[in-house]
């Protein structure tokens, strides 16, 4: 019966093929189950693989910095990592998850980045957020 309801309804989880009858989440392309999206979602946190977010909202707290907002699409970002938009690089200062500041944020969080600059004027919604490339080992 559980074969019948999976061609019947033709839409399943990526992971465990499991019908998507309880609600369904999505993670890089893919519609996952609950579970599944959990252990996905989880494995990206570890990895910190490919960070991506693309800007939803620009913000200037007036002498203090800039915080670009937006949900997190791919990888993980940590307090003080060094992030890509527009080409040139930022320190990301604080994270904001509401209602608390964080210091990682992963996959399906809406998060605002705190960013080492104050010229509001370099992002503009739509812009893409990558971590810079660690190219030399840490000391």
């Amino acid at each position: 019966m559980g074969l019948f309801n999976l061609r019947k309804n033709k839409k399943a989880c990526a992971g465990c093929a499991c019908p998507l009858d309880g609600g369904a989440w999505t993670l890089d392309d893919r519609t996952y189950c609950r579970a599944c999206y959990n252990r996905q979602a989880e494995k990206q946190l570890q990895d910190g693989t490919n960070f991506q977010l693309q800007v939803e909202d620009v913000f200037l707290i007036r002498g203090q910095c800039v915080i670009v907002t937006g949900r997190v699409s791919q990888g993980v970002i940590h307090l003080r990592d060094t992030v890509t938009i527009n080409g040139a690089p930022y320190t990301v200062t604080c994270i904001d998850v509401p209602p608390t500041q964080e210091k990682s944020a992963g996959v399906g969080k809406n998060v605002g980045l705190r960013l080492s600059t104050l010229d509001a004027g370099l992002f503009k919604r739509g812009d893409l957020v990558t971590v810079t490339p660690v190219t030399e080992p840490i000391a």
